[in-house]
C-alpha cells in the first residue's frame, strides 16, 4: 500500500489559513491515522520484541546463585562399633552451610534460538493486527466523508434552485403589480422559497454532526463550510484489484506463529547440557562428614538432562497446534471468500454507473428545456405559478439525482479499493 502523503488542501485545514478549507479524502485519511492512539501501537509491540530478544539472551549468560541453610537432625550417622586407639569423631545433630553456585549453559537444544524465532513471529504478527485496526480507521472516514459530500452537493443544488426562484420571484412581483398575476402566484413563490430554506436548514443541522465527527477523527477543527473534493483525482480510482486485505495478512502471519510453537516444542524435547560449579562452608562437610569443624568444600562438573519419555505430552501438543493451524485456514478462506463477493458487488455497481449518469444527462437536459418553456409561459400568464414551481423541483430533485450518482460511482470505486485493501 502506498504511504498516503498530505495535499496542499489537507495542509491548509491544519494551518487554518485559509478562509474556506478544501479536503481530500486522502489528507483525511493522513490526519485520521495519525491522530489515533492505534498508531502508537506497532511501537510498542516493537520495544515489548526488544525486550523480550534481549531477555532470552540472557539465558547464555553463567546463572549465578548463593544459597544457605541450618538444620537440626534428630539422629547422625555412628559406627555401630568402636576402632581400639582411634577417635571417632562426633557427628553434631545442629549443621549449617553456605554455598555460592554456578552453571553454565552449554547446549539447550535450541531452545533460545527458537524463542527468539517465535518473538520475530508474535511481532510481526502484532504489528499485523495493528493494520487490520488501522485500516478500520479508514472504512470510518469513507462514510463520515462521503456523507458530507453528499449533504454538500445537495445544498449546491437547494441554493441554486433558491436562487433561481428569488430571480423569478421579481418578474412575479412586476407582474403582480401590473395585474398580470394573481397574488396567488407570489404565495406560491414565497411558499416554495421558504420549503427549501427548510430543507437547507435541515441538511444544514446533519452536515454539522459529520462534520464534527471527522473532526474528532481527525483531531482537527474542520469548519462546517469547508469544501470536501469529489475522490479521484489524488488517489487512484480505475482498475481492476486483487484482494490485499491486512486481516488475510495477519491469519497469515497468525500461522507462522503456530508453525513456530511446533519448533519450540522440538526443542524443548532435545538433550540440555551444562557445565556447573557449587563451593561453600559448612559444617561438617557435607563431602567428608567426619569434619565436624567448619571447613570448605566444592564441586565441579558436567550436567547432562534429556527428557525421554513426556507421557505423549508433546504429541498432543502438536495435534493441538495442526487443529489451531487449520482453524486458521477456514477462518482465512471464509474471509477471502466474503471479501470476493463484495468486490464483486461493487464492481458492478461502479461499471453500472456511467450508463446511469448518461441517462441522467439527458434527463437534466430535458427538464431544463421544460423549466425554460415554463418560465416563457408564466409571463404570458398561460401556465401557473404551481406549473412552473412543480417543473423547477423535478429539474432541482433531477440535478440533485445526477449529482448523487457522480458520487455514488465514486463510493462504489472506494468501496472497492477499500475492501481490495488497495487504498
Amino acid at each position: 500500500m502506498e504511504r498516503f502523503v498530505l495535499t496542499m488542501s489537507a495542509m491548509a485545514m491544519v494551518a487554518g489559513v485559509y478562509a474556506q478549507e478544501t479536503i481530500s479524502l486522502q489528507g483525511c485519511y493522513e490526519l485520521a491515522l495519525q491522530h489515533t492512539p492505534l498508531s502508537g501501537q506497532a511501537a510498542l509491540y516493537g520495544e515489548l520484541a526488544a525486550s523480550k530478544e534481549e531477555r532470552l539472551g540472557l539465558a547464555y549468560r553463567p546463572q549465578v546463585s548463593v544459597n544457605g541453610q541450618w538444620s537440626y537432625q534428630s539422629d547422625v550417622f555412628s559406627l555401630p562399633f568402636s576402632i581400639p586407639g582411634a577417635e571417632t569423631p562426633e557427628i553434631p545433630k545442629s549443621q549449617y552451610q553456605a554455598t555460592l553456585g554456578i552453571e553454565q549453559s552449554i547446549y539447550d537444544g535450541g531452545m533460545v534460538r527458537q524463542s527468539r524465532e517465535a518473538s520475530k513471529r508474535e511481532l510481526a504478527a502484532n504489528q499485523q493486527k495493528v493494520e487490520v485496526d488501522l485500516y478500520k480507521v479508514k472504512e470510518s472516514v469513507n462514510s463520515l466523508y462521503f456523507g458530507i459530500l453528499r449533504i454538500q452537493e445537495a445544498e449546491k443544488n437547494l441554493e441554486a434552485a433558491r436562487n433561481t426562484l428569488l430571480e423569478r420571484k421579481k418578474v412575479i412581483d412586476a407582474g403582480f403589480s401590473t395585474g398580470v398575476l394573481l397574488q396567488s402566484d407570489k404565495f406560491a413563490f414565497e411558499k416554495e422559497i421558504l420549503s427549501i430554506e427548510q430543507q437547507l436548514v435541515t441538511a444544514e443541522a446533519e452536515k454539522e454532526g459529520l462534520v464534527a465527527m471527522l473532526a474528532g477523527k481527525l483531531g482537527q477543527p474542520v469548519s462546517v463550510d469547508a469544501v470536501l473534493t469529489l475522490p479521484g483525482g489524488t488517489i487512484p480510482l480505475d482498475g481492476e484489484a486483487t484482494i490485499n486485505r491486512p486481516e488475510l495478512s495477519y491469519l497469515s502471519e497468525q500461522k507462522t506463529v503456530l508453525s513456530q510453537a511446533g519448533q519450540l516444542i522440538a526443542a524443548r524435547t532435545k538433550p540440555k547440557l551444562s557445565a556447573f560449579a557449587r563451593g561453600g562452608f559448612g559444617s561438617p562437610n557435607p563431602y567428608n562428614f567426619f569434619k565436624t569443624d567448619l571447613s570448605g568444600f566444592y564441586m565441579a562438573g558436567v550436567r547432562l538432562y534429556w527428557p525421554l519419555f513426556d507421557w505423549g505430552a508433546s504429541k498432543q501438543e502438536r495435534q493441538e497446534l495442526q487443529i489451531q493451524e487449520q482453524l486458521l485456514e477456514n477462518s482465512r478462506s471464509d474471509a477471502m471468500s466474503q471479501f470476493e463477493n463484495g468486490t464483486l458487488q461493487w464492481r458492478k455497481k461502479w461499471l453500472a454507473s456511467d450508463e446511469v449518469m448518461t441517462r441522467d444527462a439527458e434527463i437534466v437536459r430535458l427538464q431544463e428545456s421544460i423549466v425554460k418553456e415554463y418560465a416563457a409561459r408564466l409571463e404570458g400568464g398561460t401556465v401557473t405559478s404551481s406549473d412552473y414551481i412543480t417543473a423547477l423541483d423535478q429539474l432541482t430533485r433531477a440535478k440533485i439525482t445526477a449529482r448523487m450518482h457522480e458520487i455514488d460511482k465514486a463510493w462504489y470505486q472506494v468501496q472497492y479499493f477499500t475492501l481490495t485493501g488497495n487504498l
